[in-house]
């Protein structure tokens, strides 16, 4: 099973239809399996729309265009102009692997093609998926997330992170139980 998974920013979608249209029809009739990866927004839901009929696509903010296969990876390093300038092209196999890895977390949490779609045309919210790292910019994210709970909170952490919760988040927990 050959599989390649692409991840685009969000104009890279629009040089793909114009100018690789053929390329992806061939891949399939070969058997590729082709994952595509970039920013579904208004101003692109039209090329969305036919990329969807191409490949499987998501929806995901992606920060660095790059391209993985079973073999190989291709990672993009300076971007002038909407284009690439400068690539790392590499079939080592560690680097590969956490590539993969990389994308498959990636893809697991990006929002189906369909999905963000229907939430532009109707004005439903986005779905936020949200990497946070290091304590914090957990610390700063939670009194926010506290204060517009509606109903229920459900903490699921270590026995260590109930412990550096009571102590940094205490006045917001009390706050939170005030309201009800």
């Amino acid at each position: 099973n050959r599989d390649i998974i692409v991840c685009v920013r969000d104009y890279g979608m629009s040089l793909a239809i114009n100018k690789r249209k053929e390329m992806f029809d061939y891949m399939k009739k070969k058997g590729v399996s082709i994952r595509y990866i970039t920013s579904i927004t208004a101003d692109n839901i039209q090329f969305a729309k036919e990329m969807s009929k191409l490949v499987e696509l998501r929806h995901f903010e992606i920060p660095m265009p790059f391209i993985v296969t079973e073999k190989e990876c291709l990672l993009t390093t300076k971007i002038e102009k909407r284009d690439p300038n400068e690539l790392i092209r590499s079939n080592v196999s560690s680097m590969v692997t956490r590539m993969r890895d990389l994308v498959e977390n990636i893809w697991a949490i990006a929002v189906p093609a369909k999905q963000r779609i229907e939430q532009l045309e109707t004005g439903e919210p986005p779905t936020l998926v949200q990497y946070l790292r290091g304590r914090d910019s957990v610390y700063k994210l939670i009194p926010q997330f506290m204060a517009e709970a509606k109903r229920d909170i459900l903490w699921m952490t270590s026995a260590n992170g109930v412990k550096r919760m009571h102590k940094n988040l205490r006045p917001f927990v009390k706050e939170a139980l005030k309201r009800g």
